[in-house]
């Protein structure tokens, strides 16, 4: 008798927990397949702020690697969420194979608060795989009749993921470059990064600034100048003793010697972003990198088209207009013209900043 396995769970993102699961599974059970089942909607979890085809290309990049990992997308398809009608449906699909369900102890404790728990459990086997030592002895295993996934404790998490705070080493690097050219959980990093609302507003609206600016004069830079401008503060609201620790740490092929002075840190908050994104999220694009490090310090060689975008959407993007420089600079006309030419708008701006930031001094 085939024994199939299905391993339902959000899978946003997969990652490399995720794959040691299922192989453990399959090496234990000698199954012959196991199904990644992403769900349409997590029953104790936030709603997702990605589109279902970015979490079904990600498992596909995953299969593609493993002759015994499938993907369904059952419960996508009929938009269903309740776990006992996918198992119904496997049972019809494989009539003659034996079924399991695969989840982690996260969903062990909860168990028994899913629809139809208990038919659930006898139409098929349920399997477990226990991240740490915390859901060992739960009720829930033998009322269940729950069977023991064995394998490492990988402390790996899709949220850790998502916020940027675990990302290298902890993702499949098709996903990885996937979730980087797609501009993915750029909003949950943003959250994670920024304490106010008032700077991550202003960094959506200069990504989406930049992406309109890209399109009129480089459209093949529109989702590059939309990332880049996202996440050009990403650092600014890091305090001095956590900004100075990356400048530390700089990359040398990114910065060198970017920053001497202490007494402001927060104008390494470009480079430190640049940094980040490198080595926390995996970016390898330097044009992108570079476009986010310069775009407080003008690049003293000729700017990129992409460093003048960014440069410029941070500068004109709707709400510097009720700044005090609104007076002396008008944006509306910089940001007009930025449409038409980028590179004629950016010498302007850069060269009214420059008188603006001189008056200021002389005024001190």
């Amino acid at each position: 008798m085939k024994k199939i396995i299905i391993f339902g769970g959000s899978f946003n993102p997969i990652h490399n927990g995720h794959v040691h699961i299922a192989t453990k599974a399959l090496e234990q059970l000698n199954a012959d397949r196991i199904y990644f089942v992403p769900t349409y909607k997590s029953t104790f979890k936030e709603a997702f702020k990605i589109s279902d085809i970015h979490r079904k290309r990600m498992i596909q990049n995953i299969v593609k690697k493993n002759d015994k990992f499938h993907f369904n997308w059952y419960e996508l398809n009929i938009q269903n969420e309740k776990s006992y009608l996918t198992v119904k449906y496997f049972k019809e699909k494989f009539q003659d194979a034996q079924i399991y369900f695969l989840i982690g102890s996260d969903n062990l404790e909860k168990f028994h608060l899913w629809d139809e728990a208990e038919t659930m459990a006898k139409d098929c086997q349920m399997l477990y795989y226990l991240r740490n030592n915390e859901f060992k002895d739960h009720e829930n295993i033998k009322k269940f009749n729950f069977l023991k996934i064995d394998g490492e404790n990988l402390d790996i998490s899709s949220t850790n993921i998502r916020n940027g705070t675990q990302v290298i080493n902890c993702i499949d690097e098709t996903n990885l470059d996937y979730i980087n050219d797609n501009g993915l959980y750029i909003t949950d990093r943003l959250e994670h990064f920024l304490k106010s609302s008032t700077r991550y507003e202003h960094c959506l609206r200069v990504g989406n600034l930049a992406r309109r600016f890209a399109h009129f004069n480089y459209p093949n830079l529109s989702q590059k100048a939309y990332i880049a401008g996202c996440y050009h503060d990403l650092a600014k609201e890091l305090d001095e003793k956590t900004m100075l620790y990356y400048r530390d740490k700089f990359d040398k092929n990114i910065n060198p010697e970017p920053y001497e002075n202490d007494s402001d840190y927060r104008v390494l908050h470009g480079y430190v972003a640049a940094w980040i994104l490198k080595n926390q999220f995996g970016y390898q694009d330097e044009e992108l990198l570079n476009s986010i490090y310069y775009h407080t310090i003008i690049n003293t060689e000729e700017p990129t088209p992409l460093e003048k975008i960014v440069y410029l959407a941070d500068k004109l993007e709707s709400h510097r207009v009720k700044q005090d420089i609104n007076r002396y600079f008008k944006i509306n006309k910089a940001k007009a013209l930025a449409y038409k030419n980028i590179h004629q708008a950016f010498q302007l701006t850069h060269d009214q900043i420059r008188k603006y930031v001189q008056m200021k001094n002389e005024q001190k």
